[in-house]
């Protein structure tokens, strides 16, 4: 008997759901359900997810994610929004609290930054279209005692940053000055005005108002510090302000020591709380929730209400959804301008094309991208004594229908009639409109998607961005696209709202984190489990990978018969997959058998694994190999199974698990073709 073998291992080629999928490429699949394209190019189950923090049972889903990186060295601080409420994640406690509650519910927010402006600070600013323009600085600190209620003082850790200027000893002082005689310390005059001096001593906090080469001036102290050590730092928090703990805010007065808030009576809470200042609120300014900012300006989009100029001049109330709001330059609290306006003051860009609301706005290179439903516009200020907005607009028709996912080098987006495409294809429409929908290959199941809350993420050389499958309500899967392969790695069943990057404190890695679209927790993606982890439950997922038919036809016949297929890759002890061959496009099964990893079945032979590697008399000689436990927990493996002839043109191979912790990889197929005996039928209808 004579055998040829087919060979697929070109699984790179991913996801292709096209009108004919015997037309697809061999390799690609018609189904990938929580499935990846391993690094070395086989499939593998997606790998697991954790929740951040303390599981919430809330039924609100995140409607806002964001990760304020500070600079200084300072921690990256994760904020969500979900119902009225406004948490940030304490990157020292590692626990979710409350910022700010009250906010008009279930609401989308978003958010942005400003690391240079005129406060020498930096902030995030946020809003949600409902309640005032807010920004914060990420000030955050925690008690250092338990308060029982009525306290003059709130203990804290620390109200400084943690960065220390200068450290020294002074060797002359007064009630407002210090004095250092050190030859290799000159500064120069004012460089340390408005830090603050503290000393440890007493643990005593002052601002500074002048230095000259050695001496610092401060504001009066009632005692004379003496010659003792003292350091230079920074506030992390207002001289005076509201801080909120344990889920309830109050007001302090002006800062006197560096470990304590007076206060006129404080709260109960218990020891280690987190302690955060209050956000401050911007009357004024428009109330719109799609935020970014570029070369010193906050741009506010999908405004719904907001002040601006009448013909006349004259300030007035405005509902300008259609319009995008400009911050002044380096003050991105205030929006104003005169009537006849100047260089550096506020904007606004009244977006009339397309109609409508606008769906995103996003910097792109030092141009900002407008984005409506059927319309794209480019603007760039000229930064001139004329200070101009210089508007480009795109193709007219062609916009995004939700949020955009913002990479490295282009904008992605879903359009109104369901094609996946980018920013730079759109700019390229007139000369080459065959590349727009870099997506095609999956048109087909796209077309079945809700995309109204699209939104997503570029991560380590993948788009993933979040979708509706067809009758449910929000988000309920993942689209995985793989830059590097140009291919779709299929669907996860991951339900999101937002993504964000985010480096835990005192880490060197960033992770992917996802908000929830059915609840209001967040989860790190990408971890090394194959399991979605939650608390101390552990969730099983279905990884399911289905070939696309492929026509394993002779010339000479219109049936072949597959008499053997051969598997090759790796897995993992406690792993148990099941391989199922399909013929001419039938969705039952003609063949299938459960392959597992079990240690004791593959040491032994024992149970189905045995025909594998011989251990029934149907092998002789064993028809596999099964290489030692390797560093990743798994083994090499490779088998080749015999079955009785099976006939059809058309052939598809699948593999299912469902399952903790089942870590499973194949990275080639080899079908066993009878070659030199084909059949014949006559396929013409008889009458």
């Amino acid at each position: 008997m004579k055998t040829l073998t087919l060979q697929s291992d070109n699984f790179k080629q991913g996801l292709h759901v096209l009108e004919d999928d015997s037309l697809a490429p061999l390799g690609s699949a018609r189904k990938m359900q929580n499935c990846i394209i391993s690094d070395r190019g086989g499939i593998t189950p997606r790998p697991g997810t954790i929740v951040l923090g303390d599981y919430n049972d809330s039924d609100y889903a995140v409607r806002g994610l964001y990760n304020f990186r500070k600079s200084k060295s300072n921690p990256d601080i994760l904020l969500k929004a979900y119902d009225d409420e406004l948490e940030y994640f304490h990157p020292t406690l590692l626990e979710w609290a409350k910022l700010k509650d009250g906010f008009t519910q279930d609401q989308e927010m978003d958010f942005t930054y400003s690391l240079v402006n005129t406060d020498n600070d930096d902030f995030t600013y946020f809003n949600n279209r409902y309640e005032e323009y807010q920004r914060w600085s990420g000030a955050l600190t925690q008690l250092s005692a338990a308060l029982v209620g009525g306290e003059l003082a709130v203990p804290v850790d620390t109200v400084l940053t943690t960065q220390v200027y200068e450290s020294q000893t002074a060797t002359s002082n007064s009630t407002t000055t210090v004095t250092i005689t050190n030859e290799d310390i000159i500064w120069s005059t004012d460089m340390y005005k408005n830090f603050y001096i503290y000393f440890p001593s007493s643990g005593k906090i002052r601002a500074i108002t002048a230095n000259t080469a050695d001496t610092l001036t401060f504001t009066a102290l009632l005692l004379a510090p003496g010659n003792v050590a003292f350091e230079i730092r920074q506030l992390a928090f207002p001289l005076t302000g509201e801080i909120i703990y344990n889920g309830t805010s109050i007001e302090y007065t002006a800062l006197d020591v560096a470990t304590e808030f007076p206060v006129l009576s404080a709260h109960a809470a218990d020891d280690n709380a987190p302690v955060a200042v209050i956000p401050t609120e911007y009357i004024a300014a428009p109330r719109g929730n799609r935020i970014d900012v570029l070369r010193g300006r906050v741009y506010v989009g999908r405004v719904r209400s907001a002040i601006s100029r009448d013909s006349d001049g004259d300030l007035q109330g405005s509902t300008q959804a259609g319009s995008i709001f400009v911050s002044h330059l380096l003050d991105p609290t205030t929006f104003t301008f005169a009537a006849g306006r100047i260089a550096g003051e506020g904007d606004i860009i009244n977006v009339a094309y397309g109609g409508g609301d606008i769906t995103d706005i996003q910097g792109f290179e030092d141009q900002m991208a407008i984005y409506k439903e059927d319309y794209i516009e480019l603007v760039k200020y000229t930064e001139d004594v004329n200070d101009t907005a210089l508007r480009t607009p795109l193709k007219t028709g062609v916009g995004s229908v939700g949020r955009v996912i913002k990479g490295t080098d282009d904008h992605y987006f879903m359009t109104k009639d369901k094609k996946y495409t980018s920013l730079g294809r759109v700019r390229l429409k007139d000369t080459t409109p065959q590349t727009e929908n870099f997506a095609y290959p999956i048109k087909r199941l796209l077309d079945t998607y809700g995309n109204d809350n699209f939104n997503g993420i570029e991560y380590n050389n993948r788009l993933i961005s979040s979708h509706k499958t067809e009758g449910t309500a929000q988000n309920d899967v993942m689209m995985i696209y793989n830059q590097k392969t140009k291919s779709f790695e299929g669907v996860w069943s991951l339900g999101a709202n937002n993504f964000d990057v985010y480096t835990p404190s005192g880490a060197s890695t960033a992770e992917l984190i996802y908000g929830e679209s059915n609840g209001a927790n967040t989860w790190k993606m990408f971890q090394s489990r194959k399991s979605d982890v939650r608390g101390t439950d552990v969730l099983p997922y279905t990884a399911i990978w289905q070939s696309n038919f492929f026509n394993a036809l002779p010339i000479k016949s219109n049936f072949q018969a597959l008499n053997s297929i051969a598997i090759e890759g790796y897995i993992a002890p406690n792993t148990t997959y099941t391989y199922k061959l399909f013929k001419d496009f039938e969705t039952e099964s003609s063949f299938s058998f459960d392959f597992s990893g079990l240690n004791d079945d593959l040491i032994s032979g024992t149970k189905d694994i045995g025909k594998f590697f011989g251990g029934l008399p149907m092998g002789m000689q064993p028809m596999g190999t099964i290489g030692k436990l390797e560093d990743d927990g798994r083994r090499r493996f490779s088998f080749l199974i015999y079955f009785p002839y099976i006939y059809g043109q058309y052939f598809s191979s699948s593999f299912t698990s469902t399952g903790v912790d089942y870590d499973w990889e194949v990275i080639r197929i080899a079908y066993g073709l009878k070659e030199d005996v084909s059949t014949k039928v006559i396929r013409t209808k008889a009458t």
